[in-house]
């Protein structure tokens, strides 16, 4: 008998090690997404059925695919991809109320499937459920779930205007996917900006308006499109306190005061004045000599041609005026700076006349007359540039810049 418990032992342990190595087999098969494989090893395993089912409905084998998850889900009731890919094949095939069942079904069983999410938000959004719609979206979010998908379907949500009140109320809880909203230009369709800017808009007027870093990329986003209009008017609306008064000429800030704005920690805007340095020229704010309580931009040539400051204008086509103020900290000062203006988006450059100057006490007052085009030319950026072959050191200080 001893032969017999051996030949039993070892017929036990090879049927073992057998099945160790189908489900092995079949689990990597899973893992690589072949179902034949998978299928081949285990022909009863639910996952491999509804990954076969799935597969179907990537061919658009609607009948394959309603067949395999039908086997999937007579071993397993519960499984969530062959419910999903069943709810699909049978709406695609007309069936639409039990397709719904089955998706509903397989959202109810988890979050965590985004195919199921969004196709109920889809539909949820053409049986205009706009509630149902943001409610699902904001969940998905929240959770980290196919974040490029559900940013692209919560622009598509701001675009419809009885929808998007849905999406502000969860907006205004300030989730933690806000900042990603806003800030988002990835996913944002073509056309859709003045609906991004609406909902940008209703988070002002509820009394929880975005930050300068939400606006920010959104803001250049515009502007690369040359929607410069849409772009200062989101601009515009980051502006608080007594930076709103700054940006009531055609330059921001011309008098460059200690603008709240422009704190570190707080991204710069195109339409803000930019500082920059190098070749040895360098820009900063400061108070002038002799001067009290007076703020003004100092600047110091280098050793090349280098741009100091500089913002983006909106000015309509026809004649203007540019007018500034300097206080000189050196004989060759004036000729070491000069303002340049051009088209953005096209790099036409816009001719300045020569500088008509008068002095008032300390400041010199200078005006140099320019022509804008009406075509190509919906908004210009102003710079102030140390010319190349200055003499290195020289310095002066400008104030009161403003385009009439």
């Amino acid at each position: 008998m001893r032969w017999v418990r051996l030949a039993v032992a070892f017929v036990g342990a090879g049927w073992l090690g057998y099945l160790v190595l189908c489900y092995g087999l079949a689990a990597a098969a899973l893992n690589q997404g072949d179902a034949r494989t998978a299928l081949i090893v285990r022909p009863q395993s639910a996952e491999a059925l509804s990954l076969a089912a799935e597969k179907a409905l990537e061919r658009n084998d609607l009948a394959g695919a309603e067949r395999d998850a039908r086997a999937a889900l007579a071993i397993f009731p519960r499984d969530v991809r062959a419910l999903r890919v069943m709810g699909m094949a049978v709406s695609l095939q007309g069936r639409r109320r039990l397709g719904s069942e089955l998706l509903l079904r397989s959202g109810v069983l988890s979050w965590r499937d985004p195919p199921t999410q969004i196709w109920l938000i889809r539909a949820a959004l053409d049986q205009r459920n706009y509630a149902t719609a943001a409610q699902r979206i904001d969940a998905m979010l929240r959770g980290g779930q196919a974040l490029s998908d559900m940013l692209r379907l919560a622009h598509g949500v701001a675009a419809i205007p009885e929808a998007r009140a849905e999406l502000v109320e969860r907006m205004v809880e300030d989730p933690p996917w806000r900042s990603a909203f806003l800030a988002d230009s990835a996913s944002l369709p073509d056309g859709m900006e003045e609906s991004h800017a609406l909902v940008i808009a209703a988070l002002r007027a509820r009394g929880v308006p975005p930050t300068r870093a939400e606006l920010v990329r959104f803001v250049n986003h515009l502007i690369e499109k040359n929607k410069f209009v849409l772009a200062r008017t989101v601009w515009l609306a980051s502006l608080e306190g007594e930076a709103r008064t700054y940006a009531a000429g055609a330059v921001f800030d011309g008098d460059f005061h200690d603008d709240p704005a422009a704190d570190a920690d707080q991204p710069r805007f195109p339409f803000e004045w930019e500082l920059d340095s190098g070749h040895g020229a360098i820009a900063s704010l400061g108070t002038p000599p002799l001067l009290v309580n007076e703020t003004a931009l100092n600047v110091r040539s280098g050793d090349g041609e280098q741009r100091l400051a500089s913002q983006i204008l909106l000015l309509g086509p026809g004649r203007h005026v540019l007018s500034y103020a300097t206080i000189v900290g050196g004989e060759q000062a004036p000729q070491g700076f000069f303002w340049r203006l051009s088209c953005v988006g096209y790099n036409a450059p816009i001719v300045l006349d020569d500088p008509e100057s008068r002095t008032v006490g300390a400041w010199r007052t200078s005006t140099q007359s320019f022509e804008v085009q009406a075509a190509n030319c919906g908004a210009q950026r102003l710079e102030l540039v140390a010319r190349a072959g200055g003499v290195g050191g020289s310095g002066a200080w400008f104030d009161r810049v403003g385009v009439q």
